[in-house]
């Protein structure tokens, strides 16, 4: 099921991307289009059989950077709290107060 996926996928990837070249450069010969297409085919599934390889052996760390990245964001809010460090974003409380100065500061 998986490799009927990415078939489709080649598929309408490459008639979009012959398309877009028909139509930029103005590519005309006797079978362009299968020319064309038969090329964006194989580059797109060298493509994804060397990405998916390659994610593969990389997928431990590409996870632990997830991890690291979600942790240090619930830590930063935490911290933040703890710290005293006022509301810096844009909320119900001082939304008012921004768009004020906002449109204020614009108009002179």
């Amino acid at each position: 099921m998986y490799y009927i996926g990415i078939v489709f996928l080649l598929v309408l990837e490459s008639l979009g991307a012959v398309e877009t070249l028909e139509f930029a450069a103005h590519v005309e010969f006797p079978g362009a289009v299968r020319v064309l297409a038969t090329a964006f085919v194989l580059i797109l599934a060298v493509t994804v059989l060397v990405g998916s390889s390659f994610t593969a052996k990389l997928g431990t760390l590409f996870f632990l950077t997830v991890c690291f990245t979600l942790l240090s964001y619930f830590v930063s809010f935490g911290l933040a709290y703890k710290s005293g460090i006022p509301d810096v974003g844009l909320n119900g409380n001082n939304f008012e107060v921004e768009i004020f100065q906002m449109v204020s500061h614009n108009t002179r």
